[in-house]
């Protein structure tokens, strides 16, 4: 037969415990004594009381202890977050290096947006944010062949259709990033432009997100 469970508490309830029964006992006695209750209504009284305390405080400890995990779960999401952001921009070093036209051209990119985005007023967080939206917005150019990408002539239909799907491959790799969720819309449409003729969905005007 198994043991019944049993509460586990730690050394401070245990005093808080000790210092309850001592002050609902003390207390007991005097509206006995006051009331002239017997002295067996005193110990029921003092049972339900105690084990109403003990399930307060139990409860109490299990949130505590609740919380403090959760804490420490998102602490460990923010910094798998920020170990992905670090392998995303080796990988665009990566990519640029064999380009001299396009070495170091995320992280202009991402400074002037920056600057942008303060000389509009934005909140200090968001021009961060904006910063890294700037460098990591054509992170999707890794699926386009190098053969497409270094053409130096005009491309064909089928070499546009494959470069102009980069723009929902950036978004798609960068989605499970929680921090850059209010900038994914304008990672998105980077290459749309005011007259409708851009892509990835011709949007136009006050239609294109920020």
């Amino acid at each position: 037969m198994s043991a019944s469970p049993r509460l586990k508490l730690d050394r401070n309830t245990h005093q808080t415990l000790r210092v309850a029964c001592l002050l609902l006992a003390a207390i007991g006695l005097i509206v006995c004594a006051v009331a002239k209750l017997p002295y067996a209504t005193l110990g029921l009284a003092t049972i339900s009381v105690l084990l109403g305390v003990m399930l307060i405080i139990q409860v109490a400890g299990n949130a505590r202890r609740l919380s403090n995990q959760s804490m420490q779960i998102s602490q460990s999401a923010a910094q798998a977050e920020e170990h992905y952001v670090h392998v995303l921009r080796r990988m665009l070093k990566f990519l640029e290096s064999g380009d001299k036209y396009s070495h170091g051209k995320s992280e202009r990119i991402g400074n002037l947006t920056e600057k942008l985005s303060r000389k509009m007023g934005l909140a200090d967080e968001m021009c961060r944010l904006m910063n890294l939206a700037g460098q990591l917005h054509d992170i999707g150019l890794a699926a386009v062949p190098a053969g497409i990408l270094g053409k130096r002539s005009p491309l064909g239909s089928d070499d546009m259709r494959t470069v102009r799907e980069h723009c929902d491959i950036s978004y798609e790799i960068l989605k499970p990033l929680r921090m850059l969720e209010p900038v994914l819309p304008a990672i998105r449409h980077h290459h749309e432009r005011m007259n409708g003729t851009g892509y990835p969905a011709a949007l136009s005007g006050q239609d294109i997100p920020l």
